[in-house]
Formats: structure tokens, sequence, C-alpha cells
């Protein structure tokens, strides 16, 4: 059985490597991280199928999806959508080229603008969702452990530093979900340490770099959890990032550090959200509403161990190819 002591040296490890790591991203930031840098920054970068089932029952999985069969469970009233509504969702197609008509922008905020209609149009999704149960309508927001982090929560007393990001003309993100899991509202003791964060970004990403607007985030949200006395406990700190980017694409990103002190980040392929009809939404939704895999067997899991997880990597894209969707295995059709 691991021991407090051995904890307490893994939280120190991770507490030595974000410190440096935060402090290198905030004085000396770059668009882009290729894999020699991020080495030489202690973070891994690999790529994972966010379908394939070795990976998803493996420990190496620490959100876990929704089921397609529990999630199709759900559907979406088109004809009940008005104001707001309609135009991120009925319109969604057709505002692609709206940012661009905007006067004396830098292409990064055309591009993150793009970001956040994908945004507004997944929230939809998320918001109107519902399944019949007897006479009443379950909405999907409304059954999972998730809630936005409040202002007031100590998760903010290390500050938002990288959490945003306004670098001159060629850099600017904002992180418009930071989501924490609670299975008992009127229990804090049933608080997990994982985090959702959900970002906008004004760059396009490429499948062997991480953006600044995604690892600045990430290593916020580790370092402000690490620093809560409410996880004094554990030194499991994941984090799941739904990170939309231009043209207007996206991509789901899981990191946490393991024994060793490497930031592990898992990166997916990248999903064009140009046309509502062929938007992955539906894998989306199922990751932002995933459940969270928490306890020691978790925590202290190591990758050598677990052969289920050797299986889980995909073929990265022909050069050029990485922004068109990959077919999905199961369908996206429902939003």
């Amino acid at each position: 059985m691991t021991s407090i002591y051995e904890r307490a040296l893994l939280r120190d490890k991770y507490n030595q490597a974000l410190s440096g790591l935060v402090e290198r991203l905030d004085s000396q930031a770059q668009a882009a991280y290729g894999q020699d840098e991020l080495t030489s920054l202690g973070i891994s970068l690999r790529s994972f199928d966010p379908y394939d089932r070795n990976f998803l029952n493996s420990k190496a999985c620490l959100f876990r999806p929704m089921t397609l069969e529990e999630f199709r469970k759900y559907s979406f009233p088109e004809s009940e959508l008005d104001g707001g509504g309609i135009d991120y969702y009925i319109d969604f197609d057709a505002s692609y080229d709206e940012p661009a008509n905007m006067k004396n922008v830098s292409p990064s905020i055309i591009m993150r603008e793009r970001a956040f209609q994908t945004y507004n149009y997944l929230q939809v999704c998320y918001v109107y969702l519902r399944k019949q149960i007897g006479r009443d309508d379950e909405y999907l927001e409304e059954i999972t452990g998730w809630s936005q982090i409040k202002h007031d929560n100590s998760f903010w007393d290390n500050g938002q530093r990288l959490m945003y990001g306004h670098r001159g003309d060629f850099l600017h993100w904002d992180t418009y979900a930071q989501r924490e899991w609670q299975d008992d509202d009127d229990n804090p003791e049933t608080l997990r340490p994982h985090i959702i964060l959900l970002i906008c970004t004004g760059a396009e990403a490429k499948d062997n770099e991480l953006l600044l607007g995604e690892l600045g985030p990430i290593a916020q949200a580790i370092e402000n959890r690490l620093q809560q006395k409410e996880f004094e406990k554990t030194s499991l700190f994941p984090v799941l990032a739904i990170s939309l980017f231009g043209p207007r694409h996206g991509r789901l990103l899981q990191a946490h550090f393991d024994k060793s002190g490497i930031l592990k980040v898992l990166v997916s392929p990248i999903y064009s959200f140009l046309s509502r009809t062929d938007a992955p939404s539906e894998l989306f939704l199922r990751y932002y509403v995933s459940e969270p895999q928490d306890g020691p067997e978790y925590e202290f899991w190591s990758e050598e161990e677990d052969t289920a997880a050797q299986t889980h990597q995909y073929v990265a894209p022909l050069p050029g190819s990485d922004i068109e969707n990959i077919p999905p295995k199961e369908g996206d059709v429902l939003c």
C-alpha cells in the first residue's frame, strides 16, 4: 500500500515541475510547442483514439465518456429553439464567414471567434438535449456531477494567470468552462480532483504540437488544484481539455502527471466543425459529461503495467490532412 509519505513525495515532484513550467510558459510565450520543446519542458505528447475500447477500459482513461447507447436516449428538440438557440445552432454553418467581416481584427481574433461559434453550438446541444422519463423530461446537463467552478472557490486562490491569454496579435485564448465533479452536493468529501476545461483559442493546432492556449490552461488548472487544501490527500490531478481552435476545428486532450514527474498529455485527432452535418458533436458532448475515474488504482497506475493501454495509439493523418475529420467509428449524428 502506498504510504502518505510516498504520496507527499509525488506532490512535491509535481509542484516543482509545475512551478518551472508555468513560469516558462508565462515568460517565454510562443504560439505552439513541438515534440522537442515539449520534452525539454518535461511533457510527453501522445495521440489517442477517443473511441477505442481498449483505451476506455484501461487505467489510462481518467475521464470515461457516456456510452453511445445511453447518449442516444437523449433527443434534441430543434423545433423549440428560439433566440440564441437559432443563431448558434440553426445558423451555425452560415455564421462561419461572420468574423472575417469584422474590421481591423487580426487572423487570431477571427479564428478565436470561430472557435467561440463552436462553443456556443455545443452549449445549445448540451442545454437542450433531454430524454423523457414518464411524464417528465430529464436534461443532459442535470444528470452529471459536473458544475462550473465558482468565483469564490479556493481553486482560484492561486490565480488565473494562464487560463486566459492576449499576447499581441498572435495569441488569443479564453477558457470558457472550468468544471469540477462532486458526487453529493451536500458532502464536500465527495469532490473529485478532476477538472474539465473548454478552451477557445485563436490559432490552428497540429497533430504533433500543443498550442500555448491548450498547454497554459492545463498547467494552470493542475497547479491550482495542487494548492487546494481539499486535495492534500491525493497526488492525482487529471485534466480533460476540450480545445476549439481555427479555422473551426477541435480536439480532446487528457493530461496528468505520472510517477516520474512527467506531464503526460494524450491528444485526439483533429476534428472539423466547418459544417453541422459533419461535426463530431456527439463525441465531444459524451466526453463533456464523462465520469471521472478515481482511486489508488488510477493514482499510482503505471503505463508499463497496463497492456490494454499499449493499443490506444491512432495512426496520425498524412501531412496536410490533420484538419479533416477521421470517420467516427460509431457515428456522430445526434446534434
